[in-house]
């Protein structure tokens, strides 16, 4: 079937498999790095805490860091994987050795699929003849110690090993059916007197869709120049973009870097949206160390808080100000909380660049912060011609199983 001057494609996304092209997503609560290993005897095991990120997941896989202990005594381990009200829902039993060896590392075990949904918990029970790792560098108190038949959670005993610091090296791998993408573009041109539509159809097997996003890129350069992203809910959606030939840049009233990653914040509330519409990653450069961080501008451009990846805010605007902590004065605020200087202290921006199918950031020249505080530190998010030239269309969706289907359509958009 075909329609007159518009072109349909669906895409094809990352690796599928299955009639509902299903993608393995690994949940994990360690950052990689063993801080020390554990084994544990007389038949209790280790055990994590595990959130499905959406109903009637799909655990097939689990992955284990660990190694043989030396001259063991015993050659088998059982696994189990248990319900929030500790019900057996599977388990595998089989020997250490054709799993684990003598160094430490990551060995994944098969599970048959079983569906999962909010918590459940995977127990590993080795019997004494595997060291399991531990990484202690920051705790979620989801590791516990358990027992079998009956099923049961055991007092955390293990001497000089806090609890809320240790995390067993145990991750989940399981999927939930993908989206699939369907694209119309009407107009294969760009301008902002008429800028391009696009059109996504999304439909998701369970009906868990969260947002969809546009990121328009240069065919010259591969940088991402402009992005948009939109919630989309339930299993079936139908959204729209205009994209008016425009790009993101930072500017502080004499310079400007660009094009910048900018994102358009999605579910805040009414009060804040006009003021935190935007947000785009950055290094802080203040007093010669660099703190990464997010700067948050509003519907006007303009900035209006700058917070750290830890959740400490840097800078905040009198506008926000008076939104958030109304009974405070700014002349206090600004005495007792900032410590950013005009001229002395600078941001980098990120862009993003698409080229090779594989989208990384790479940073923008440092842009000086030029005004005081009361006046937004003297930076706006603005919106720029976009360079004469060809564009591609590359997109997102994403559900709430945690899938995030990416795709690039291969015919261009063109701008004068």
């Amino acid at each position: 079937m075909s329609r007159k001057s518009i072109s349909i494609i669906l895409l094809l996304l990352l690796s599928c498999r299955g009639a509902l092209c299903e993608n393995t997503i690994t949940l994990a609560y360690d950052d990689g790095v063993p801080d020390d290993a554990l084994w544990i005897d007389e038949g209790r095991g280790h055990a994590l805490l595990f959130t499905a990120p959406c109903e009637e997941w799909t655990l097939s896989k689990v992955a284990l860091f660990g190694n043989l202990v030396e001259n063991a005594s015993s050659d088998i381990f059982v696994l189990e994987v248990w319900d929030k009200d500790l019900n057996l829902l599977a388990k595998i039993t089989d020997r250490t050795k054709a799993f684990f060896g003598d160094k430490m590392g990551w060995t994944v075990v098969d599970l048959p699929d079983v569906q999962v949904t909010q918590n459940f918990l995977v127990s590993f029970y080795e019997y004494g003849g595997v060291y399991l790792g531990a990484d202690m560098s920051q705790g979620f108190r989801r590791s516990i110690i358990t027992a079998r038949a009956p099923n049961h959670i055991m007092e955390w005993n293990i001497t000089s090993w806090e609890r809320n610091e240790t995390n067993w090296m145990i991750r989940a791998m399981g999927y939930s059916p993908s989206p699939v993408i369907y694209i119309e573009m009407p107009s294969a041109s760009a301008s902002q007197s008429s800028p391009t539509m696009v059109i996504l159809r999304v439909t998701d097997a369970d009906e868990n869709l969260r947002s969809a996003t546009i990121y328009m890129i240069d065919n010259n350069t591969q940088e991402m120049v402009w992005s948009e992203t939109k919630p989309i809910e339930g299993g079936e959606a139908q959204v729209q973009f205009f994209w008016p030939a425009t790009e993101h840049v930072v500017s502080n009233g004499t310079s400007e870097v660009g094009p910048v990653l900018a994102m358009k914040n999605l579910n805040l509330p009414a009060n804040l949206s006009i003021y935190l519409t935007y947000s785009a990653r950055c290094i802080l450069e203040k007093n010669e160390t660099e703190i990464t961080a997010v700067a948050f501008f509003g519907e006007d451009g303009r900035l209006n808080s700058l917070t750290d990846m830890s959740g400490l805010d840097h800078y905040i605007s009198p506008s926000l100000l008076k939104i958030i902590d109304p009974s405070r004065s700014y002349s206090d605020y600004q005495r007792d909380n900032l410590t950013l200087k005009e001229g002395r202290d600078r941001l980098i921006f990120y862009k993003m660049d698409a080229g090779s199918g594989d989208p990384k950031l790479e940073i923008l020249p440092s842009l000086a912060l030029s005004k005081s505080p009361l006046f937004n530190l003297g930076l706006k998010l603005e919106k720029a011609d976009a360079k004469s030239g060809e564009y591609q269309l590359m997109v997102e969706v994403e559900d709430e199983g945690m899938n995030v289907m990416r795709g690039v359509w291969k015919k261009v958009v063109s701008v004068a």
